[in-house]
């Protein structure tokens, strides 16, 4: 996949910033910045966002549910 990535994806113009991704990531790559360094001297995510746990729900059910929904016994 990394060769279709790099070859065909990547060179395709975006629909909505009318860039080729790759040439557009170029651009930003310039601007980003180091993340700041831990007490361990590893950059690391800031702790606010590392202790922010995102739900997770499962949208798949046991069949014995629907069978409830539709009356089947």
């Amino acid at each position: 996949i990394g060769r279709w990535l790099h070859e065909t994806a990547n060179q395709r113009i975006h629909a909505t910033t009318q860039e080729k991704p790759a040439v557009r990531l170029q651009q930003e790559q310039q601007k980003f910045t180091p993340l700041p360094q831990s007490d361990t001297g590893s950059s690391t995510v800031p702790v606010a966002a590392a202790q922010h746990v995102m739900p997770y729900e499962s949208l798949q059910h046991p069949l014995s549910v629907y069978d409830q929904l539709l009356g089947v016994s």
